[in-house]
């Protein structure tokens, strides 16, 4: 058994400012619908391997995705849903092989979806939709 880390229902709030990287301790963190601004570099800190619920939706976040996602193994559900993120969305993503719930919609994502997702054989909802993503569908999808 490992150590037991904290499950933190933070959302609907009034929380500003950027995310302090201590909250990457937690196993389970819910910080939709605040107004939480700044990098999501929190999730670089070496704590954030036990995190396995993540959801960032409705906050002001900004900036890349970090290219550090490979130590959140345990990683189920990601929602970055309406940020202001940018660029392209990491190769990394596709070490994140526990991950079943993939939200990104309504950001500033921009190239293809990495086929390094095809390494993600547990994905069940992949939500990418208004962004400004490009190319043909990949067939990895099942829809091509």
């Amino acid at each position: 058994m490992g150590p037991d880390f904290p499950k933190l229902h933070l959302s609907s709030n009034k929380l500003e400012g950027p995310i302090p990287s201590v909250l990457s301790t937690a196993s389970y963190l819910d910080l939709s619908y605040n107004k939480l601004s700044g990098s999501i570099s929190f999730l670089c800190s070496s704590a954030a391997i036990y995190l396995g619920f993540l959801d960032l939706s409705r906050n002001n976040v900004s900036g890349q995705v970090p290219n550090c996602l490979t130590h959140l193994e345990n990683l189920v559900m990601l929602d970055l849903s309406y940020n202001a993120l940018s660029g392209k969305i990491p190769t990394t993503i596709g070490s994140i092989f526990r991950i079943e719930t993939l939200k990104l919609r309504s950001n500033r994502f921009v190239g293809k979806l990495p086929s390094s997702m095809t390494n993600c054989t547990r994905l069940e909802v992949i939500d990418v939709g208004d962004n400004n993503l490009f190319g043909p569908m990949p067939e990895w999808l099942g829809l091509a």
